[in-house]
């Protein structure tokens, strides 16, 4: 899996690179074999004037296809928090929903009406 984080309009901060990477790995621990990529974006909206302006987008590509979660928050890493837990929420989703190969299996020698 690779993981690209990217910052704009603010100065890279390797104590929360490092906190998205340790995150990474525990919203993602089932899904390793499925992410290809993952591209995490901070971005500060309102600049130095502060309020919910710390943004964190997190987009993820693999064998279920894109999927992205963004969060707004005071703080930069409690956005990333929210993102990586809505994303870990998406896939979790995506893979319960999707037929199981016995539910296909059944649905191709079921006979038809």
């Amino acid at each position: 899996m690779q993981v690209d984080i990217r910052w704009k309009g603010l100065s890279k901060s390797q104590s929360l690179a490092d906190h998205v990477h340790h995150r990474l790995r525990f919203a993602l621990h089932g899904f390793r074999d499925k992410v290809r990529t993952v591209t995490v974006r901070f971005e500060d909206t309102n600049g130095p004037r502060g309020g919910v302006d710390k943004r964190c987008s997190v987009e993820l590509t693999g064998s279920f296809g894109i999927f992205v979660a963004e969060a707004r928050d005071v703080d930069f890493q409690a956005a990333a928090d929210v993102a990586l837990s809505r994303a870990e929420r998406a896939l979790s989703k995506a893979k319960r929903d999707r037929p199981s190969r016995e539910r296909l299996a059944e649905r191709a020698t079921a006979p038809r009406a």
